[in-house]
């Protein structure tokens, strides 16, 4: 059995005169492990489909399942606890907060998953999680450093490592490449293949056919609809 599964989706924001279609009968089945890259041109609707995988979007109509749980009908609580423990999310602008320290960042994850009820870890338990992800990615000096004092490929490796920390079964990432050069680009890609190696489900949106080309299955989309 798939391990997320799209049935029949569609995506529409705005309403009336300003109704606009974004995704058109999305059919989609992934396997556990899966290293999917999802290209298309500007405005097809590739990072909506990606922010519907992680419970950021909800459909209009349609099913989303993922691990044989449904998640398109159920409430935004639930789908906060359930995006907190199986998923982390990389985005192309980092998206971390710079009035923080780098193990700040990353720790934040995992005091939320505290929050939300998912974990009951201690201050030291956390601190230890997030020292391994630092040292795992190589930006363990890095640690007491204040985010606007580090390079952007530094920066997405904090991002990385703060998507981790609640060990997720699935990486899901927005251009994760788009504001690096091309160097710090193919360090990232490295670290998601080697993630992806340890059984994490890695699913990319990218605009960079080089980028698409190193993961196993290439998802195209097209004015909404999956076209290969």
């Amino acid at each position: 059995m798939s391990f997320i599964k799209l049935n029949n989706v569609y995506k529409e924001y705005g309403k009336d005169d300003t109704l606009v279609l974004v995704l058109k009968n999305i059919n989609l089945q992934i396997e556990e492990g899966s290293l999917i890259a999802i290209i298309g041109s500007s405005g097809s609707g590739k990072s909506t489909l990606l922010n519907i995988l992680g419970g950021i979007d909800k459909v209009t109509s349609g099913e989303v399942i993922i691990d044989n749980e449904k998640i398109d009908n159920i409430d935004e609580k639930k789908r906060a606890k359930l995006r907190n423990k199986n998923i982390g999310f990389v985005f192309q602008n980092f998206a971390l907060l710079s009035e923080y320290t780098v193990i700040e960042n990353v720790e934040l994850a995992a005091i939320y998953s505290n929050l939300l009820g998912n974990t009951k870890h201690n201050k030291k338990v956390i601190k230890e999680k997030a020292l391994n992800l630092l040292k795992d990615l190589d930006i363990e000096n890095l640690k007491n450093k204040k985010i606007t004092e580090l390079s952007g490929g530094q920066q997405q490796r904090v991002s990385i490592a703060r998507s981790l920390i609640n060990d997720p079964k699935i990486i899901l990432a927005d251009e994760p490449t788009g504001a690096l050069d091309t160097k710090n680009g193919k360090e990232v890609m490295k670290i998601f293949k080697k993630l992806n190696s340890l059984g994490k489900t890695v699913i990319i949106v990218t605009h960079d056919e080089r980028i698409a080309n190193l993961c196993d299955k290439i998802i195209k989309i097209d004015d909404g609809e999956i076209v290969i």
